[in-house]
């Protein structure tokens, strides 16, 4: 992932990317580019896609980790 440039999200815009919505962007990157997302915390949390606009990511592939205070339960 080293190659892919990096966006860095505000907690509202990691909230929004980790459920599957577009998050906005403050540094304008290319329509189309691939970049790294971390949240505010420089915490991995997947690959997005720059929209067309160039202000907002949305996500193509995330990465599962657990967070402190999350759990994971079955469905």
């Amino acid at each position: 992932l080293a190659h892919l440039p990096a966006a860095r999200l505000d907690a509202t815009g990691a909230r929004r990317f980790v459920h599957g919505q577009p998050a906005d962007v403050t540094v304008p990157l290319a329509a189309g580019t691939q970049t790294r997302v971390y949240d505010g915390d420089g915490v991995l949390l997947g690959v997005g896609e720059v929209a067309t606009t160039g202000a907002s990511v949305r996500p193509v592939r995330m990465v599962n980790a657990d967070r402190p205070g999350s759990s994971v339960r079955p469905a």
